[in-house]
């Protein structure tokens, strides 16, 4: 659905500072999982990296980047 794509590209923009266009390629290499993509930019992790720690912080976004923007 192309109205959640677009959704999701501007969380992670907002979360991440990206470009929109910056936003869409993370998205892709994440899955299209936008905690896994902030995550990833956030930490620099590959994906495999990034759902290790979100399912160690039982999928907390905050737990692991906290509550400051980008």
């Amino acid at each position: 659905n192309q109205k959640l794509a677009d959704r999701a590209a501007r969380l992670v923009s907002r979360l991440t500072g990206f470009t929109d266009e910056q936003a869409r390629e993370l998205l892709a290499n994440a899955r299209d999982e936008v905690k896994a993509a902030v995550v990833m930019q956030r930490l620099g992790v590959d994906y495999g990296e990034a759902r290790r720690l979100l399912n160690q912080a039982k999928g907390r976004l905050r737990e692991l980047i906290g509550d400051e923007p980008a």
